[in-house]
């Protein structure tokens, strides 16, 4: 399988701007057991909020690259996915913070995936690192589920392209 993708992404907010942002990608194909073997992928993801960088990650797999098996890398893995959310600014003391930490850390993956969830200065972090993807949208929806009433203020109604 070959994979050529690209992924770039520069998103600058204002001062009291919330959002998120989310990607995976899946190294295997539809038949079991099809592994990346040729190809690249790239990424560059930079979310800043009002000129300062909040989060800043690029990278290249290759198809076939060691990484892809070693347990510094994907561990085998065939899908890997992140989702990202910005928090509000001077969140570090608030009463939100910690306890929405808590109840996205108590989310698992249906499929007992490798996964974290960190919350940054002004940005939350989930990643997801297992084998199947259906399972990793699963889980980042759930995520979405209860980080969009708190950030948001809004009702976590999944869209409906989520479900296409």
């Amino acid at each position: 399988m070959a994979l050529v993708p690209a992924c770039r992404r520069t998103s600058n907010w204002r001062p009291t701007a919330v959002t998120s942002a989310g990607k995976s990608f899946a190294s295997g194909g539809a038949p079991p057991g099809e592994q990346f073997a040729s190809g690249n992928i790239g990424l560059h993801t930079r979310i800043e909020r009002d000129g300062q960088p909040l989060w800043l990650e690029r990278g290249q797999i290759r198809g076939g690259d060691a990484l892809l098996h070693s347990p510094a890398g994907w561990a085998g893995a065939t899908v890997c996915g992140s989702l990202l959310a910005t928090l509000p600014p001077g969140d570090e003391g608030s009463h939100t913070r910690q306890p929405l930490l808590a109840a996205c850390r108590a989310i698992r993956p249906t499929d007992g995936a490798e996964h974290g969830v960190t919350a940054l200065p002004g940005l939350l972090v989930a990643r997801y690192l297992g084998q199947h993807s259906e399972a990793a949208r699963q889980w980042f929806a759930a995520l979405w589920q209860e980080l969009r009433p708190v950030l948001f203020g809004r009702a976590a109604v999944l869209p409906r392209i989520w479900t296409t």
